[in-house]
């Protein structure tokens, strides 16, 4: 197992709908972004899938 050193202004810990954009939103501006997704594919389901009143 090899380690890696990453350098950025905001790591977001989930690559779901709500990290994904959050992250694009920031990038837009100008901030550095890591997000950290457990899982090596997308195939996952989603706490923010669904719209709650």
């Amino acid at each position: 197992m090899s380690l890696h050193t990453l350098s950025a202004d905001c790591c977001i810990v989930g690559g779901g709908p709500a990290g994904l954009m959050t992250g694009y939103m920031q990038t837009r501006v100008g901030v550095q972004v890591v997000v950290i997704k457990k899982h090596a594919d997308f195939l996952s389901d989603f706490r923010g899938d669904t719209v709650h009143p």
